[in-house]
């Protein structure tokens, strides 16, 4: 199952979505509860770095997902045991 490009390709794609998500949350939640200038923009910083490497760690996997499924899939057509 983990080494199975398709899986890994809707694994990180979600995963990425995820992450993308939490962008507008963690922001809103810093407009709202208001606190020292100084703590506000350390600890929104930190969040949003956080969650950018989440996003791209999983972007990046995602996409080399991508390209190991459409290799495949052309090793496949290319393969004359399966027809193709």
């Amino acid at each position: 199952m983990l080494q199975d490009p398709i899986f890994l390709r809707r694994f990180h794609g979600w995963t990425t979505m995820f992450w993308l998500l939490n962008f507008p949350p963690v922001i809103a939640l810093y407009i709202i509860f208001p606190a020292a200038q100084f703590q506000k923009f350390c600890l929104l910083y930190l969040a949003l770095v956080s969650i950018w490497a989440n996003v791209a760690g999983h972007w990046s996997a995602w996409q080399a997902a991508r390209i190991e499924v459409k290799e495949d899939q052309r090793a496949n057509d290319d393969d004359p045991s399966n027809g193709g």
